[in-house]
C-alpha cells in the first residue's frame, strides 16, 4: 500500500472480548484507524451492554463466536490472545479469559481492562452500569431541574467517553512499544472518566459556591438556557459581555446590556430568573425559527432541539455524512451506522458499513492467525512505572479557550508534552470565569490548564505573526478550537500551515465542522447537546434536558486528542502530517449510537431518600421499597438484599472528600509558576507502566512571556516567507 494511503494502524490486531459498551465502542475507533478488530460474540444472543445495539457495535468489524464449552473454541480464543497487539476487556462483567489481565502477557503486548471502578478499588469486581457509575460520580446529581429531582443521562455519555479514552491510551502506548519497545496494561476506571467531567462543577466547589444541578441552565454563565417560542422551544447561550450585549440588541434591548443587574457574568448568574422572563416574553411571540434566524444574525449561540429520528435529516449532520446506511445480515434490515468522528487530510480513516453475520468470519481469522508470526515467549510485564513519558520530546502548540483544545493539551502536557497555549493580549476567555480567587485568578482556568506553559502574542501584529511561525517550526502539533476561519484570516490558514510547515500536524475543533453548513454559526456545548439528539434522551417531565456535565466538550476535545496522536504517530512514521477537521456535532452523534435500534436503553428510576437520592437500575418493573422513611444507605441496602442494584446519588462535594478519590488520585494539588497552590483533576488514562503526571498550574496571564520567548528564540530574524 502507497504510504500515502496507509492506515495508521494497518498492522495491529485487536482482540475485543469484553461486552460493556465502552469496549465495543473503543473497538470501532481503532478500526476507523485501520486496525483489524476481531470481536468475540456470545453463543447466546444477548441485547445487553454493547449489544444492544450489534449493527453500530459490530459494523468495521470481523465477527467470530466462541463456545467455552467447545475445546476447539477455547483453543481458537488462546491463539487469538497469544497474538493479538491490543486486547481489550471489561472483566468486571463476565470474564471469558479466566484472568487474562494478571497473568502471564507478551512483553510487547498492550491489555486494555475497562471497568466500572478500575483495579485496586474496593468494588472492582462489581458489573455497575451507566446509571450507577453516573449515581456514583455526581453526573445524575449534577442533571435535571434545580427545583426537582436529579435525573439519570439517557445516552451512555460515561462508557462512550470512556472509549475516547481508552483508544487515545492506546495509541500512546503504542507510542511507548514503537519507541522503546515493551507494551504495558491500561486500567479504565469509567467512574474516573465520570469524576474527570466535573470541572464546572468542581470550579465551583473549590470557589466556595454550591455545585448542583441547574437543568437547561449553566452553573457559571447566564442567560443559558431552554425558552418556550410560539411553536416550540428554543436554546440559547451566552458567555461573555460582548455575547450578552449582541443577545440584548438582537431582541431590541440595547440598555440591557448595561443594566446594573446585568453588567457582568456574576450579577446575571445571580440575577436569572430576571433574565429569562425577559427573554421568554421575547420569545413567546415569535416561532423557533423566527428565534433561530435573529439570533444567529446577531452571532448568538442558538438551535433548536433534535431527536434521534431527525438526527439522519439535521442538515449539517446529512451534509458532513455523519450517519450512514447498511443492511444488517442478521436482521435483514437497513441499519444505522455511525461515522468516525475523525475526519482529516493525509491520514485515512476508514468508516466500514460492512456489518458482518455471528460467526461469518472464523475461516478468515483462522488464516489471519495462522499467518501471524508466532508469540514472542511470555514474560509478565510489571505494572510499576518507569520513568519514561510517551510524550516526552513533542511539542504542541494551542491556541483554544474554554473546554475544548484546552482538554486535549493538558491531556498531553500530563504524558510529558511541551504544552505551549497562546493566547491573545486579552487571556482565554475561560480565565475571566467564576468564581475567582481574591487576586482574579479563575478556578476553572486552573482546572483547565494544567502542565502548559503560556505565551501572550496578538495575531493582528506581524512581529508576532512572525513570532507564532518560528514557534511552530519547532513544534510538532497545532490544535485550537477558534470559530472556523479565524486563524485564516489571520494568516494561518490549513494551506498556509501545510505550505510554511509540512511537518506540523494541524488540529481544528469546531462545534459543526470546518466543513460545514454551520460554518459561521457560534456553538456552545448545550446547543449542541441540542442539535446532536442528546438532550432528546434526557427527559424531565416531557422537557428535553442537557446533560450536567459539558459532555459535548467533553466529547470534542477527546476526539481532538485522539485525532492529534493519531496525527503525530502518522507523521513520525510516513513523513506526512495529517490536518483534522473535528466537530462536536459529529462526536456527540456518536455517543447516541447504542440508543438508534431502541436496545440498550437506559432503565434507571431515582427515588427519593430522607438525606438525598438513589438510583435504582434494572427497568421499569415495580419494586417494594420501606414503608417509613430511609437513608440512601439504608435504600441501598434494601434494594441489593432484593437482587436489584442500586446506589446512592453523590453530591460534588462528596465526590471531591470521597475516600476513593483520594485512593484513585483523582484530584492532585499542583503550584503554579507564581506560587498558587490549586486542586486539579488528575489524568484518567490509566497506563500502568508510563502513567501520567500532572505537575503544575498555568500562571497569570503573561507572567513568563520574555523568557519564553528568549528560550524559544522567537526574535530571531528569519528568511523571509511568501505567504
Amino acid at each position: 500500500m502507497h504510504d500515502q494511503q496507509r492506515l495508521l494502524l494497518d498492522d495491529v490486531l485487536v482482540a475485543e472480548l469484553g461486552n460493556r459498551i465502552a469496549v465495543g465502542a473503543c473497538g470501532s475507533l481503532l478500526s476507523h484507524l485501520g486496525a483489524r478488530v476481531v470481536a468475540v460474540e456470545p453463543r447466546d444472543r444477548s441485547t445487553s451492554g454493547k449489544w444492544g445495539n450489534r449493527a453500530a457495535m459490530m459494523a468495521g468489524k470481523s465477527s467470530i463466536v466462541l463456545d467455552y464449552a467447545d475445546e476447539r473454541d477455547r483453543a481458537l480464543q488462546g491463539e487469538l490472545l497469544a497474538r493479538a497487539d491490543v486486547v481489550l476487556l471489561s472483566s468486571d462483567c463476565g470474564d471469558p479469559t479466566n484472568g487474562f489481565w494478571g497473568a502471564a502477557a507478551d512483553a510487547l503486548q498492550i491489555v486494555v481492562d475497562i471497568t466500572a471502578f478500575g483495579h485496586g478499588d474496593t468494588n472492582e469486581a462489581r458489573c455497575a452500569s451507566e446509571e450507577i457509575v453516573q449515581a456514583l460520580g455526581a453526573v445524575v446529581d449534577t442533571t435535571g431541574p434545580a427545583d426537582g429531582a436529579p435525573a439519570v443521562v439517557g445516552p451512555p455519555v460515561l462508557e462512550m467517553t470512556t472509549a475516547v479514552s481508552a483508544a487515545a491510551a492506546i495509541l500512546l502506548a503504542l507510542r511507548v512499544r514503537r519507541l522503546h519497545g515493551f507494551g504495558q496494561r491500561i486500567d479504565m476506571s469509567i467512574l474516573d472518566g465520570a469524576v474527570s467531567c466535573l470541572t464546572n462543577f468542581f470550579a465551583l466547589h473549590f470557589g466556595g459556591v454550591q455545585a448542583s444541578r441547574s437543568g437547561n441552565r449553566h452553573p457559571l454563565y447566564s442567560p443559558w438556557g431552554s425558552y418556550r417560542a410560539r411553536d416550540g422551544h428554543l436554546l440559547v447561550c451566552s458567555v461573555s459581555d460582548d455575547q450578552f450585549a449582541r443577545l440584548c440588541h438582537a431582541m431590541d434591548e440595547p440598555a440591557l446590556a448595561n443594566d446594573p443587574r446585568f453588567s457582568s457574568a456574576p450579577l446575571r448568574r445571580q440575577h436569572f430568573a430576571e433574565l429569562d422572563e425577559i427573554i421568554n416574553a421575547w420569545a413567546a411571540n415569535r416561532t423557533v425559527a423566527e428565534c433561530e434566524q435573529t439570533m444567529m444574525h446577531a452571532g448568538v449561540p442558538c438551535g433548536p432541539i433534535v431527536t434521534l429520528d431527525m438526527v439522519e435529516r439535521e442538515p449539517n449532520l446529512v451534509h458532513r455524512e455523519t450517519v450512514r446506511r447498511s443492511i444488517d445480515p442478521e436482521t435483514a434490515r437497513s441499519a444505522r451506522v455511525p461515522a468516525s468522528p475523525i475526519r482529516g487530510t493525509a491520514l485515512l480513516v476508514v468508516t466500514s458499513t460492512r456489518i458482518p453475520g455471528r460467526d461469518e468470519d472464523r475461516a478468515a481469522v483462522l488464516q489471519m492467525l495462522a499467518a501471524r508470526a508466532k508469540p514472542l515467549a511470555r514474560t509478565r510485564v510489571a505494572n510499576r512505572p518507569v520513568h519514561i513519558q510517551a510524550l516526552s520530546g513533542v511539542r504542541v502548540v494551542e491556541i483554544g479557550h474554554y473546554t475544548l483544545a484546552p482538554l486535549a493539551g493538558r491531556y498531553m502536557g500530563a504524558f510529558g508534552a511541551d504544552v505551549i497555549k497562546v493566547e491573545p493580549p486579552q487571556g482565554d476567555a475561560i480565565r475571566q470565569g467564576a468564581p475567582r480567587r481574591d487576586n482574579g485568578v479563575s478556578y476553572i482556568f486552573a482546572l483547565s490548564n494544567t502542565d502548559k506553559r503560556g505565551l501572550v502574542l496578538d495575531l493582528r501584529q506581524e512581529r508576532d505573526k512572525m513570532r507564532l511561525h518560528r514557534l511552530l517550526e519547532q513544534s510538532d502539533l497545532l490544535i485550537e478550537n477558534l470559530r472556523p476561519g479565524t486563524l485564516e484570516k489571520l494568516g494561518f490558514g490549513s494551506e498556509v500551515l501545510r505550505a510554511c510547515h509540512p511537518r506540523l500536524v494541524y488540529c481544528a475543533i469546531t462545534g459543526f465542522g470546518s466543513d460545514s453548513i454551520y460554518r459561521d454559526r457560534p456553538a456552545l456545548d448545550t446547543v449542541i447537546q441540542a442539535m446532536s439528539g442528546i438532550m432528546s434522551l434526557t427527559c424531565v417531565d416531557g422537557m428535553p434536558t442537557k446533560a450536567g456535565i459539558s459532555i459535548s466538550d467533553v466529547a470534542g476535545g477527546l476526539f481532538g486528542l485522539l485525532a492529534s496522536l493519531a496525527g503525530i504517530e502518522y507523521r513520525d512514521r510516513t513523513g506526512r502530517a495529517p490536518h483534522f477537521d473535528i466537530s462536536m456535532q459529529d462526536a456527540s452523534v456518536w455517543m447516541t449510537q447504542v440508543r438508534w435500534s431502541g436496545g440498550s436503553r437506559a432503565n434507571a428510576r431515582v427515588v427519593k431518600a430522607s438525606d438525598g437520592y438513589v438510583v435504582v437500575a434494572g427497568g421499569d418493573a415495580p419494586v417494594t421499597r420501606p414503608e417509613k422513611p430511609a437513608t440512601r444507605a439504608e435504600l441501598v441496602a434494601f434494594f441489593s438484599s432484593r437482587g436489584v442494584d442500586a446506589a446512592p446519588v453523590l453530591t460534588v462535594t462528596e465526590v471531591v472528600e470521597s475516600p476513593r478519590t483520594a485512593a484513585r488520585g483523582l484530584i492532585v494539588e499542583c503550584v503554579s509558576s507564581d506560587n498558587d497552590t490549586w486542586a486539579v483533576h488528575n489524568c484518567p488514562l490509566g497506563l500502568c507502566s508510563t502513567p501520567p503526571r500532572v505537575r503544575t498550574v498555568m500562571s497569570r496571564l503573561g507572567l513568563n512571556n520574555n523568557q519564553l520567548i528568549d528560550e524559544l528564540q522567537l526574535n530571531e530574524q528569519s528568511e523571509e516567507r511568501t505567504i
